[in-house]
Parts: structure tokens; C-alpha cells; sequence
């Protein structure tokens, strides 16, 4: 699509399955550096990546070509065998869904901002807690699988 320009940001939430803690501090770099690779590949340039225990947060700028739903599929599911097949017996896998939350490029820093400071964040608030604020945040009714309830 020649003479196309989109800037379509979009944070992205999604959960490790049954909510597990299984990003440790020896795996998060494993994880997050080959997320990075499949979102190079798949032409997605990335703001901000940063994983918790049990979930992830990126900012992503969309490609024109690409489904949001595709580019998590891809994402979720080449993540996840790639963390089972290094870490052997492990039972990596991502919760179903994912929360993508389209922002505006004003809002951007303030985002990676809040990615940025993950770590210190879950020390005060969960990660139900968390997401319940997201959905208010972008005016969503809360959906009860997405908050864990």
C-alpha cells in the first residue's frame, strides 16, 4: 500500500495462563528478547515492552497491513512454544484474550512511562486491580474473564 501513513498505538495487556507466575527474573530476558524478534520480523516497531511475573505490557505502533488480532496470535503463540521448547518440562502459555487499548501519540510517553515502572506498581496493586483500572481508564465495562474475577 504505497502512499499509506498510520500511526495506530495500541497497549497491549495480556496475562501469563492461569495467571501463573512464570516470568521470573532468569526468564524475563529470554521472553521479552524474542517478543522483540517476532515484532521485528513481523515490521511492528515497539515503544515499550516490560513483563511482570504474571503478565506483559507493550505499546506498539500497528502496522497498516496487520490485524491486531493477528499480530497478538503471532505474538502469544510463537512466544509461548519458543519458552516451552527452552525451558524443556516448563508449562509456559498465555491466558486466553489480551487487552489492546488504542492511545493517542500525546498520551505515548506517559505510557511507556507506565510500563517503564511495572515492577514498582505490583507493589501496591494487583494485577486484577490493574486491569479493572485499565478498563475504566478506557470506558470498557468490565469483562469478568479479562479481570479475573
Amino acid at each position: 500500500m504505497a502512499h499509506t501513513f498510520t500511526r495506530i498505538l495500541i497497549h497491549l495487556v495480556f496475562a501469563t495462563k492461569d495467571r501463573a507466575r512464570l516470568i521470573t527474573p532468569e526468564v524475563k530476558p529470554r521472553l521479552e528478547g524474542y517478543m522483540v524478534g517476532i515484532l521485528t520480523n513481523l515490521g511492528v516497531y515497539l515503544h515499550k515492552l516490560n513483563s511482570v511475573e504474571d503478565h506483559c505490557h507493550l505499546l506498539v505502533d500497528l502496522p497498516a497491513t496487520m490485524a491486531l488480532a493477528e499480530l497478538v496470535n503471532k505474538l502469544k503463540s510463537n512466544s509461548s512454544r519458543h519458552m516451552n521448547e527452552t525451558l524443556g518440562d516448563s508449562k509456559f502459555g498465555w491466558q486466553r484474550g489480551y487487552g489492546g487499548f488504542s492511545i493517542s501519540q500525546n498520551h505515548a510517553a506517559m505510557v511507556v512511562g507506565y510500563i517503564e515502572r511495572q515492577e514498582e506498581h505490583h507493589r501496591g496493586v494487583t494485577l486484577k486491580e490493574e486491569l479493572a483500572q485499565l478498563l475504566e481508564r478506557y470506558d470498557f465495562a468490565g469483562d469478568p474473564e479479562f479481570v479475573g474475577e
